[in-house]
């Protein structure tokens, strides 16, 4: 398959990175600077589709003629978005927010090129266990999720926080729904 331009990722997560290589397309991969910055005037779905294209079209001013996939995730819970936490403190006040409850996991992709663009959503549902403030503790010093949205980490030691995940492509969670990023890359055009 001949590829008639670069393909970009934009992000410097190794996570989405090592996701996107299984689709095995060649790409590139780079940071956005574009600032996330929530409104309440928004739904979460909403924002998480802003969020993604905002990233790719940043991306898109370094590289014009390239061919940009961005994307982005949002927790949430009744009315609060949860953020990275940055602290162990706020790590432990996410975790007892979401410990035995239902919360949401809203990732968005964007794949844009200068003249075309498309975007998608999903939302997962995802059900923690009951934690115990120790649980939560032991947790947070395993996996070090402090620059993870909703302090876990869930391709890693996170997973054992759950009790149910209900949603269509599990590569979600992790921050790029691989069966969605390669339909809109043939939505745009870029493959066949």
């Amino acid at each position: 398959m001949a590829f008639m331009k670069s393909l970009i990722l934009a992000t410097s997560s190794p996570y989405k990175i090592e996701l996107m290589e299984k689709l095995g397309i060649p790409f590139e991969a780079t940071s956005s600077s574009f600032e996330e910055i929530s409104t309440q005037r928004l739904s979460v779905q909403d924002q998480a589709l802003r969020f993604s294209e905002g990233k790719a079209l940043d991306v898109l001013k370094r590289y014009p003629d390239a061919t940009i996939i961005g994307a982005d995730q949002i927790i949430s819970l009744d009315e609060r978005i949860f953020s990275k936490p940055g602290t162990r403190e706020n790590a432990i006040d996410q975790l007892h927010a979401l410990s035995g409850r239902v919360h949401q996991l809203t990732c968005a992709i964007s794949v844009l090129d200068k003249t075309t663009s498309f975007s998608s959503s999903t939302v997962f549902e995802m059900e923690m266990r009951s934690l115990s403030s120790k649980e939560i503790e032991d947790y947070i010093d395993l996996d070090s999720p402090l620059k993870c949205c909703g302090s876990y980490k869930i391709e890693s030691f996170g997973i054992g926080l759950f009790r149910r995940l209900e949603g269509k492509d599990y590569t979600a969670i992790i921050g790029l729904p691989l069966t969605e990023v390669r339909l809109l890359l043939e939505k745009i055009g870029y493959i066949a």
